[in-house]
């Protein structure tokens, strides 16, 4: 959580609007995806809550990945997601390291 929370910290520093959970991750990502939201990230989810939004989103033109800017994968257990303007922009403000400890 406190990751998370310095995660967003760090948007809020680099001017970020607003922010909204819907309480689902792959409605979040499925917002992305038809661009609604800008972006979204979450450092621990379960295969079934990325899996189907990655598709959606990559078929859309959408760019994912691990936490650490790796390709995706369903072990991954996290992801990064945006368009792919700014998915530099938000890997720089919320990823982490590869050489992090993972979530706990």
């Amino acid at each position: 959580m406190r990751r998370t929370l310095a995660a967003i910290e760090q948007l809020f520093s680099r001017n970020m609007r607003g922010m909204r959970r819907m309480g689902s991750a792959a409605i979040d990502l499925a917002w992305v995806a038809c661009g609604r939201f800008d972006a979204f990230f979450e450092y621990q989810l379960a295969p079934w809550d990325y899996c189907a939004g990655r598709l959606l989103i990559e078929e859309a033109g959408g760019r994912c990945s691990d936490r650490t800017g790796r390709p995706l994968e369903i072990q991954s257990g996290n992801i990064l997601a945006t368009n792919p303007h700014l998915f530099e922009v938000l890997l720089d403000a919320v990823g982490w390291p590869a050489t992090s400890a993972t979530c706990a």
